[in-house]
């Protein structure tokens, strides 16, 4: 019966570390990055109309806001409204049912926060006003005491702090 033996001064153990797994960890983190960071920002976005001599004013978050896209997709708080997409509203149903969760949503919010009935609309500035006129009834009916329309400041004019508030 013949025994192998080895030698150990003929070992292959090597000093150096190894990244190549570290670099393909860290290349597979940056594929997963770059396509999940368009989708989290992804939530509402809308050209607002512009105006001139506006007071600035810090966006809070407690503020119940209602957004609708270029498309006529409605947005409550930044969150998509189930129902309420541009394709959701082609057709007369569709649009009854939009307007059914869109009440019922606002009915909701304003019910969480009663001493706060204010509305902030934005809406992007290519849209039809029958669209706008329609959300700010809705929610007339919700219960809201005040609609505030959100704008942003023209390029090259400067908000006026003389406004009061």
């Amino acid at each position: 019966m013949a025994m192998a033996t080895h030698d150990i001064t003929d070992a292959n153990v090597m000093g150096d570390i190894n990244v190549t797994p570290m670099v393909d960890v860290m290349l597979v983190l940056l594929i997963i990055f770059m396509v999940v960071t368009p989708a989290i920002a992804a939530g509402f976005q809308a050209k607002l109309p512009e105006g001139a001599h506006l007071k600035a004013r810090p966006e809070k978050e407690d503020r119940t806001v209602l957004g609708i896209d270029r498309s006529g997709a409605f947005y409550l708080n930044k969150k998509a409204i189930p129902g309420c997409r541009a394709t959701d509203v082609a057709t007369p149903a569709g649009a009854a049912n939009c307007d059914a969760v869109l009440l019922n949503l606002l009915t909701q919010e304003f019910q969480s926060h009663p001493k706060d009935k204010v509305l902030f609309v934005k809406a992007d500035q290519a849209l039809k006003y029958g669209t706008i006129l329609h959300a700010m009834d809705l929610a007339r009916k919700a219960g809201a005491r005040v609609l505030a329309a959100v704008t942003e400041q023209k390029p090259g004019t400067k908000p006026d702090e003389t406004v009061q508030e």
